[in-house]
């Protein structure tokens, strides 16, 4: 496999997402992190 196979192509690290409800904050995401590389996203995984 090729470094250019294995370079991060997209991170995101410590996402939260929290929304207003009638009762209260509800925390729908909390510390999530998500790292996709070239292939991933042409759809070519093995």
């Amino acid at each position: 496999m090729s470094d250019s196979l294995t370079t991060k192509y997209i991170e995101i690290q410590n996402v939260e997402q929290t929304f207003k409800t009638k009762k209260g904050l509800f925390p729908a995401l909390r510390d999530i992190t998500l790292d996709l590389d070239q292939r991933r996203i042409d759809g070519q995984c093995s």
